[in-house]
């Protein structure tokens, strides 16, 4: 359901940011980091990455979040 939410605003995000210069993290995904970071009450971007590193991506401590 999220998927198709944040795939159908892509095109309304695209007309809002400038084609030039270095591409940024899309939106959707910070959008979607946005929104686990809500859901489960998490505090500090430190934290979410810890969160997303550990409980999703099933990766170690030492690992880089990408």
């Amino acid at each position: 359901m999220v998927d198709g939410i944040l795939g159908s605003m892509h095109e309304t995000f695209d007309k809002l940011y400038a084609r030039n210069g270095r591409p940024g993290i899309p939106r959707e995904r910070l959008l979607r980091a946005s929104l686990i970071q809500t859901l489960y009450s998490i505090h500090s971007e430190r934290q979410l990455v810890q969160h997303i590193e550990y409980n999703l991506l099933g990766t170690s401590e030492n690992t880089e979040f990408r």
